[in-house]
C-alpha cells in the first residue's frame, strides 16, 4: 500500500512540474538594439539567458539582429509584428520549443543546419521564415496565414495528429504516426511538396480533407492496416517520380489518390495499398519495372483508364469495388480476387493481360464490371477451387493470340462471353460452375470446348445465346437439390463421359437443347425422384459408343433419338414423362427403353 502511495505521489509531482512549465513560464524580451548573440545575458530583459521555463519575445523593444550561437531550449518563442527589421539566425544550433509553441509575425528568421522541434503549435503570420535544412518537427497545429515560408531543402515532420492550415510549398514532408494519428489539412488548403513525401510509423496515419500536391517521390513505410483518410494526394510533378510502399499488402493505406502528371514518369514500386479513391487523370506510369502491385481493399472507386502491373481486389470483409463507367483498368501482370468477404466489382472494365487468380471464398461476389481477358500471350484463369465461391464479374474472353488455360473450379457470375482465342479447359481438369443466373454468349466448340460444366443456383435461370453451342468434354451436372435450375436458349453439346442430374425440383428444365453426341461410351444418370430435375430438350445422336441410362430420368418437352447404341436395361433405368413432351425417333431392339411412365397434370 505504501509503495502504491509513493508511485502516485511521484506521478502527481511529474504532472505538477509539467503544468508549472506552462503556467509559470516567464516572459523574457530581446532588448539588444544592435546585433548580438543569444548566449549574452545583457541582450535579454532579465539579464539571463532564456531556459526551458521561459517564453522568448521579440516585440520591437530591441530591433537588433539575434545570432543563435548555442543550443536553444525554451518554453515558447513569440516573434511579434513590432520586430520589423531584425533577423534571427539559427546557425548550426538545435532549437527545442516546448508547450507554449512558436509564433512568427515579424522580422526575418533564417534557419540553419540543425533540427528545430516545436512541441506545440507553430504559427507563421508575417515573418519571412526560412526553415532549417534538416528537420522542423511539429507536434501541434501548423498554420501559415501570411509572411513567407522558404523550405531551405529541409523536412517538415508532423507527428501526434497535426492540423495544417494555409496553402504553401515545402520541400520534404513526413507524416509520422508513432501512435494512431489523425492529420488534418484544412479544407481549401493545398500543401505542395517539392521533395519527398513520407508516411511512416506503426500507428494509423489518417490524412483528412485538403490537398497534398506531391511533386517528388512518395515513400510509404507506415505499417498500420487502418490508415488512409479523405485528403487528396495529387501526384502532379513534372519530372520523374517514384511511388514506393514497404511491400506488405494492406499496410500503409493511402488517402484519395489522383495521378495528374503533365510530364515525366511515375514509377510504382512494392505493394501500394489504395485508399477509397484511386483516380488517373494523365501521365506516364511505369508499374512493371519494380513488379508493383495495386492492392485494393477498402471499397475503392477507380476512375480514369490506365495500365498497371499486378492488381488485387481483396475483400477481407464484404466489399463493393467500383470502376467508373467508361474506365478501363488494365492489369498487365496478375489479377487477384481474394478474401473471405464478398468482392463485388461494379461497372467499368478490367483488361486482364496476365494471369487471373481467384482465392475469394464468398458465395456472393461477382458484380456488373466486365473482366475482359485479352492478353496476347499465354494466360491462366484459376478459380477458387470451391463450387459457387468467388464468382467472377462479367467475363469476356477476347484473346487476339495465345492460349487461355482454365484451372480448378471457376465460379461464373452473371455473364460468360467467348469472343475469340485459343481455350484449353482440359489440361488442368477445369470446371465451370454456373451458380447464379448467367448469360452465356459465344460458341465453345472443337479445341475451345469446356471440360466439366455444372448448372446450379438457387432458383436461377441461365441463358445460352440462341445461336451458340456450349461443348462440355468432361462431366455435365445439373445440381442444387430442390432449387429450380433452368437453362434456356442455345445448345449444350455433351462429348464427355457423364451427365448427372442431382437436381430434384419439378419445375427445372428450360428451352436449351442437350445434344448427347460423344463418340465414346457415355452415362446419363438421373435421380430417384419422379418428375424431379426435369431435363432440357434432349437429342441423342451418337456416332459411336454406348449411352447407358441410370436411375429416373424426367424429360422436359422434347426427347429425340437419332442414332447410337442405347443401354437402358443394365441399370434398371426409368423414363418419366411428367410434362407435355414431343418424342421423336424409334427406340427398338437393343436400343429399347426399360421402365417408362407417362404422367403429368393435364
Amino acid at each position: 500500500m505504501k509503495t502504491k502511495q509513493k508511485i502516485c505521489r511521484s506521478c502527481l509531482l511529474i504532472v505538477m512540474l509539467l503544468v508549472t512549465q506552462v503556467t509559470n513560464a516567464t516572459n523574457i524580451f530581446w532588448i539588444a538594439s544592435g546585433p548580438g548573440d543569444w548566449s549574452v545575458p545583457a541582450n535579454w530583459s532579465t539579464n539571463t539567458v532564456p531556459g526551458p521555463s521561459d517564453i522568448v519575445i521579440f516585440d520591437g523593444g530591441g530591433l537588433g539582429d539575434c545570432n543563435i550561437n548555442i543550443n536553444v531550449d525554451v518554453a515558447g518563442i513569440d516573434i511579434q509584428a513590432g520586430y520589423t527589421t531584425g533577423t534571427i539566425t539559427q546557425g548550426a544550433n538545435t532549437m527545442l520549443i516546448r508547450l507554449s509553441g512558436a509564433s512568427f509575425s515579424g522580422g526575418i528568421f533564417t534557419g540553419g543546419t540543425a533540427d528545430i522541434t516545436v512541441n506545440s503549435n507553430f504559427t507563421l503570420s508575417g515573418t519571412s521564415f526560412t526553415s532549417t535544412s534538416t528537420v522542423l518537427l511539429i507536434k501541434g497545429t501548423y498554420t501559415v496565414s501570411s509572411g513567407s515560408f522558404f523550405h531551405n531543402s529541409g523536412t517538415v515532420k508532423f507527428t501526434n495528429g497535426s492540423t495544417i492550415t494555409g496553402s504553401h510549398a515545402v520541400h520534404n514532408v513526413e507524416f509520422n504516426a508513432a501512435v494512431n494519428s489523425n492529420f488534418t489539412i484544412a479544407s481549401g488548403t493545398e500543401l505542395t511538396i517539392e521533395g519527398t513525401l513520407t508516411i511512416s510509423g506503426a500507428g494509423f496515419a489518417r490524412i483528412l480533407t485538403g490537398t497534398i500536391n506531391a511533386q517528388g517521390d512518395i515513400l510509404v513505410t507506415n505499417t498500420s492496416f487502418t490508415s488512409g483518410g479523405s485528403a487528396t494526394l495529387k501526384i502532379d510533378g513534372t519530372a520523374d517520380q517514384l511511388f514506393s510502399n514497404s511491400g506488405t499488402a494492406g499496410q500503409g493505406r493511402l488517402p484519395f489518390i489522383n495521378i495528374d502528371k503533365p510530364s515525366g514518369t511515375l514509377t510504382l514500386s512494392g505493394i501500394i495499398t489504395a485508399g477509397t479513391n484511386w483516380a488517373y487523370t494523365q501521365g506516364i506510369i511505369d508499374a512493371l519495372t519494380n513488379n508493383s502491385t495495386l492492392f485494393l481493399n477498402s471499397g475503392n472507386t477507380i476512375t480514369g483508364s490506365h495500365t498497371l502491373h499486378n492488381v488485387e481486389f481483396n475483400a477481407a470483409v464484404n466489399t463493393n469495388f467500383t470502376i467508373a463507367s467508361g474506365t478501363e483498368l488494365t492489369a498487365e501482370g496478375t489479377l487477384t480476387i481474394s478474401g473471405a468477404g464478398f468482392a463485388r466489382i461494379f461497372t467499368g472494365t478490367i483488361n486482364a493481360k496476365g494471369d487471373i487468380l481467384v482465392t475469394n471464398t464468398s458465395f456472393t461476389s461477382g458484380g456488373s464490371a466486365t473482366l475482359k481477358i485479352n492478353g496476347i500471350g499465354v494466360q491462366t484463369l484459376t478459380g477458387s477451387g470451391l463450387k459457387g465461391r468467388g464468382p467472377l464479374p462479367v467475363v469476356n474472353i477476347d484473346k487476339p493470340s495465345g492460349t487461355l488455360f482454365l484451372s480448378s473450379i471457376i465460379s461464373v457470375g452473371t455473364g460468360w462471353t467467348y469472343t475469340q482465342g485459343d481455350l484449353d479447359a482440359i489440361t488442368n481438369n477445369s470446371s465451370l460452375y454456373f451458380g447464379t443466373s448467367a448469360i452465356i454468349t459465344g460458341s465453345h466448340t472443337g479445341s475451345n470446348a469446356l471440360n466439366n460444366v455444372e448448372f446450379a443456383g438457387h432458383f436461377q435461370t441461365h441463358t445460352i445465346n440462341s445461336s451458340d453451342t456450349l461443348t462440355a468434354k468432361g462431366k455435365l451436372t445439373f445440381s442444387n437439390g430442390n432449387s429450380r435450375v433452368i437453362v434456356n436458349g442455345g445448345v449444350i453439346e455433351f462429348l464427355g463421359d457423364t451427365v448427372e442430374i442431382t437436381n430434384v425440383n419439378r419445375t427445372s428444365g428450360g428451352t436449351a437443347t442437350l445434344l448427347i453426341n460423344g463418340a465414346n461410351d457415355q452415362r446419363f444418370i438421373g435421380n430417384q425422384v419422379k418428375g424431379g430435375g426435369r431435363l432440357l430438350r434432349v437429342i441423342i445422336n451418337k456416332p459411336s459408343g454406348t449411352l447407358s441410362l441410370h436411375n429416373i430420368l424426367s424429360p422436359g418437352n422434347q426427347w429425340t433419338y437419332i442414332q447410337g447404341n442405347l443401354d437402358a436395361l443394365t441399370n434398371n433405368s426409368s423414363l418419366y414423362f411428367g410434362t407435355s413432351a414431343i418424342i421423336t425417333g424409334s427406340h427398338t431392339g437393343s436400343n429399347a427403353l426399360n421402365n417408362v411412365e407417362f404422367a403429368g397434370h393435364f
